[in-house]
């Protein structure tokens, strides 16, 4: 298999994967459930890279319970809730629910 080949069928396992971790995650903002400008927040705040750069391994090891599907608005406001307020995953879970 030729090197471009292999590089392509690597592509598109890696897009699989990513899709299949947002499936998992969730499909719409667990706040607001809302479909558009979707990212993954990780609860418990710390940084991370963004899912989309993650390579084909790095995307299996991560633990899709550690992670919530957040809308952009919803996901802005959480990180300033979390810097601000000083509050963790689980208290702002408590507003959902």
């Amino acid at each position: 298999m030729s090197r471009q080949k292999a590089g392509k069928k690597y592509r598109k396992k890696t897009m699989a994967e990513r899709q299949k971790f947002y499936q998992k995650v969730g499909k719409s903002c667990v706040f607001c459930d809302s479909e558009k400008t979707l990212s993954c927040h990780r609860k418990d705040g710390g940084s991370h890279m963004r899912i989309a750069k993650l390579t084909l391994r790095q995307i299996q090891k991560e633990n899709q319970k550690d992670y919530a599907r957040l809308c952009f608005r919803c996901h802005f406001g959480v990180h300033w809730v979390m810097k601000y307020l000083y509050l963790t995953w689980d208290e702002i879970e408590e507003f959902i629910e």
